[in-house]
């Protein structure tokens, strides 16, 4: 076991001797070689980043121009709707036009017969008044004349007994 662990030993002794002698000869140009890796690693993981940070935001922006192809295609499908209502709308509005218009005769119609039927009814109301005054005159002969038949018939039933008292005499 010793003569191999002297045997270790020497060995290590050996290897630090050559790391040190490797250390001087390439110190130097190793630490240089060291640290332009360290830079390029750098440089490496920096653009590593950037990809993965790029690649997030192209998926993000494939995501989003998805959503908005979507909202395009459905605001296309909300104008179509729209158009279509317009045009609806707009039947409906001339439909009603025409109603209206044709309302709108009527009434002047109706306006017009009523005006013409005021007209009639004035003329009616001054006939019947007339006809109340008429009336009203002839009651007023009746009534008259109603007295002078009373009147004659008094006469007469005095004179009815003055004759029978002139018969007698």
């Amino acid at each position: 076991y010793e003569k191999v662990a002297n045997t270790a030993h020497v060995l290590e002794e050996e290897i630090k001797e050559l790391h040190n002698q490797i250390l001087d000869i390439g110190g130097a140009k190793l630490s240089a070689v060291q640290t332009r890796l360290k830079a390029i690693k750098n440089d490496i993981d920096k653009i590593v980043g950037q990809i993965t940070k790029n690649t997030v935001g192209v998926k993000t922006s494939e995501r989003n121009l998805k959503r908005a192809q979507e909202k395009v295609a459905s605001l296309k499908d909300e104008i179509e709707e729209t158009l279509q209502l317009i045009v609806t709308l707009t039947q409906q509005l001339k439909d009603n036009e025409g109603e209206g218009t044709n309302l709108l005769q009527l009434y002047e119609k109706a306006q017009a017969d009523v005006k013409e039927k005021e007209g009639t009814l004035g003329a009616m109301k001054k006939e019947v008044e007339e006809l109340e005054e008429h009336e009203s005159d002839l009651a007023k002969d009746g009534v008259d004349f109603q007295h002078e038949l009373e009147k004659y018939e008094t006469l007469l039933k005095e004179n009815k007994s003055k004759i029978k008292h002139w018969r007698k005499e």
